[in-house]
């Protein structure tokens, strides 16, 4: 029994004469390094400059809007307020819940 070429044990059943050429560079063929040089740091990229973080003042105020409007829905919710529910105390809870999210945006 003869030995079975390379390019046959990567391809099952038989293999015609004309396509052999073809299966054979698809089989073997290796990719190339497209890296071979290191790449150089352009002198004119600008760099990353490094934000600072919040300051503690800021969280508070970010944490007190959050909690000062959902007291606010909270105490409207059991009638603490006087004059009982009104609608324009659960829109200044939610109001001050926004300010909160949207000091989150910064926050860094």
């Amino acid at each position: 029994m003869t030995p079975m070429p390379e390019y046959q044990m990567f391809v099952s059943g038989r293999v015609g004469y004309l396509a052999e050429p073809l299966l054979l560079s698809l089989v073997m063929a290796r990719p190339q390094n497209n890296r071979s040089k290191p790449l150089r740091e352009n002198p004119n990229t600008p760099h990353k400059e490094v934000e600072a973080e919040s300051s503690k003042t800021y969280v508070g105020i970010m944490l007190g809007l959050f909690a000062i409007g959902s007291l606010l829905i909270i105490l409207n919710y059991i009638g603490a307020f006087p004059g009982g529910a009104s609608s324009w105390w659960f829109v200044g809870g939610l109001g001050l819940i926004g300010a909160g999210f949207a000091m989150m945006l910064n926050f860094k």
